[in-house]
């Protein structure tokens, strides 16, 4: 009994041991910066399978945090092996302005294009960004987007201050990202408007 025992142990030890894991970010660009929300953690018998149910979980958390905040500029991100791997390939799901919806990153482009043309084809089916479109990303793993910020005062009678509403964009440069937050921020101010009140962009 105790052979079987010790050779069972030997076995999960040596299981573990040849494990892959792999690590998916949540992250948030809040004012151009980036930082981490959540991180989920898996580990399987190769690294594609340890990211995908990470990334699985990711967008699962993504989609649950857009429905109480569609403003919000999450994304999720393989973080790779420990120690680091910069072997990965990464496509941006964007749509017609660029705005980068989701990524998707994976140890070849095949599978990570694939991965970004089966979420596409869920979107087209629900009749979603229609527009949208599936891009490889440049630079070793680096958005070419950008992020801008865009703050609207909401104002009572006689100008009186009352509460500043701000609003990220993400876009290609030269799509008017800026622009695009400060329509998001006016209509942020706007719901939140009663009589004699207006908004007024800084």
């Amino acid at each position: 009994m105790k052979k079987l025992l010790l050779v069972l142990v030997t076995l999960f030890a040596a299981a573990n041991a040849s494990a892959e894991s792999c690590t998916a970010l949540l992250q948030d660009n809040d004012r151009g910066s980036n930082y981490t929300v959540q991180r989920f953690y898996n580990f399987s018998w190769d690294q594609e399978s340890a990211c995908r149910e990470s990334m699985q979980e990711c967008r699962q958390e993504m989609r649950e945090r857009r429905r109480w905040d569609r403003f919000s500029n999450l994304t999720c991100h393989v973080e790779g092996r420990r120690g680091g791997n910069n072997g990965q390939c990464s496509y941006d799901l964007v749509n017609r302005n660029n705005r980068q919806l989701e990524s998707f990153s994976r140890m070849s482009c095949r599978a990570s294009a694939d991965a970004c043309q089966r979420e596409l084809s869920r979107r087209h089916r629900r009749g979603q960004n229609r527009q949208a479109r599936c891009v490889k990303r440049r630079g070793g793993g680096q958005s070419r987007n950008v992020t801008k910020s865009c703050s609207v005062d909401r104002l009572g009678r006689n100008g009186r201050f009352l509460q500043t509403h701000v609003a990220n964009a993400t876009g290609a440069r030269g799509t008017g990202v800026k622009a695009q937050a400060c329509r998001k921020a006016v209509r942020k101010c706007e719901r939140n408007t009663v009589r004699n009140q207006y908004c007024v962009q800084r």
